[in-house]
């Protein structure tokens, strides 16, 4: 019976092109805004980061209350503190961005890296495809251990399959090649890791403990959570401004998921921006309702004859609802469409540094399944 409707629906609607393409125009707008902005949501905050459990991933960041600043990297001699006397971590990572120059037999290339301690790998569960990652006593002076990227090593080392014999100049400084990274490994926060090197760290902290700062990042342990954590930083924040009152009056050390620090403050405007295109939806969706009343208005006479000639009101319905069917789901395919084309678009609007998954904003599976969903609500709405 629907299957009759429907091909009744799709012939009713080829005699009137007018009606059916203001009703697809209107909708598409409505279901491939709401669908784009959702491809982005989605990738933002809904899609796991690429790290196994990556909901145990934690970092720390320092705010001065004197000022009200805050800076997601920590003080080296305070690092080194809460590296030691922490509870609540696997253990605390530390790692810098660099930028640098490599030299090999072509050009010299720009490259994007990460000085890391080895346990910064280790938290974030990497394995390397091809040799070992970083352990500790990897940064020996002027021979530091380094980790290449898939990408680097096939298009600057030739695939090399003996690159773990290989040494690479970077800047002035020659690292030790000990293994290669998964293919599209990314360290969090950076848009492309070309090399991780191992991180030397003081042994002692300085006497001056601003004398360097360094960004913090730990695996939660088994039976530890993350409002233990934010107050045992709360509680050695208070130990260290007590041992160093010079230095460390003000300083308060706290703990954040991985998520919430590479999200940033885009997560409130994003939530809002959903809400307004999901009302742009229920608009259009009002909109094509009036059309389908003008349009009922015009049909009374055939919708008279036909009860006359023995349909049932249910027929009429069912009739009337195939055509909304019909005519959301070519409203979601084009929509579809727009959405595809626009979610990259939007993608590059986005403020702030490197955020999850944002290259990769596009239509999956769960973004169609909303699309689907769209459609079917539309459908009912008018």
């Amino acid at each position: 019976m629907w299957i009759h409707d429907l091909r009744h629906a799709l012939r009713l609607l080829r005699r009137e092109p007018g009606f059916a393409g203001a009703v697809v125009l209107t909708l598409a707008v409505g279901i491939g805004a709401t669908t784009a902005l959702f491809a982005l949501v989605e990738a933002v905050l809904l899609r796991p980061l690429p790290f196994d459990r990556a909901d145990r991933l934690v970092v720390l960041r320092h705010r001065d209350v004197n000022t009200g600043l805050t800076k997601p990297d920590i003080a080296i001699g305070d690092f080194l503190d809460l590296r030691a006397r922490q509870q609540s971590l696997e253990s605390l990572a530390g790692f810098n961005a660099f930028h640098s120059t490599f030299f090999g037999e072509r050009e010299p290339l720009r490259v994007d890296g990460v000085s890391a301690t080895a346990d910064a790998l280790r938290a974030l569960r990497v394995e390397a495809a091809s040799g070992r990652i970083l352990e500790d006593g990897d940064s020996r002076e002027g021979a530091a251990a380094a980790m290449v990227s898939d990408e680097f090593w096939r298009t600057q080392l030739g695939s090399d399959p003996r690159v773990l014999t290989r040494s690479i100049v970077l800047g002035s400084t020659r690292h030790i090649v000990v293994g290669v990274l998964p293919a599209g490994f990314r360290f969090p926060g950076m848009a492309r890791t070309d090399v991780v090197v191992a991180h030397s760290l003081p042994t002692v902290a300085p006497g001056q403990r601003r004398a360097g700062w360094i960004y913090a990042l730990g695996r939660l342990r088994p039976d530890a959570t993350l409002a233990g954590l934010q107050a045992e930083m709360a509680a050695l924040s208070q130990q260290f401004e007590s041992e160093h009152p010079g230095q460390n009056r003000g300083s308060r050390y706290e703990a954040l998921d991985l998520r919430d620090l590479l999200v940033g403050d885009a997560r409130r405007p994003l939530l809002l921006l959903m809400a307004a295109v999901a009302f742009v939806l229920l608009i259009a969706c009002v909109n094509v309702g009036n059309l389908f009343l003008a349009r009922a208005l015009g049909r009374h006479r055939e919708l008279a004859v036909r009860l006359a000639l023995g349909a049932s009101r249910r027929q009429l319905v069912e009739q009337v609802l195939a055509e909304g069917i019909v005519l959301a789901l070519a409203g979601a395919a084009a929509g579809l469409g727009l959405a595809a084309a626009a979610a990259p678009i939007l993608a590059t609007l986005v403020p702030g540094g490197p955020m999850p998954a944002l290259e990769q904003v596009g239509i999956g599976n769960r973004v169609l399944l909303f699309a689907l969903g769209a459609a079917a609500a539309s459908a009912l709405l008018f």
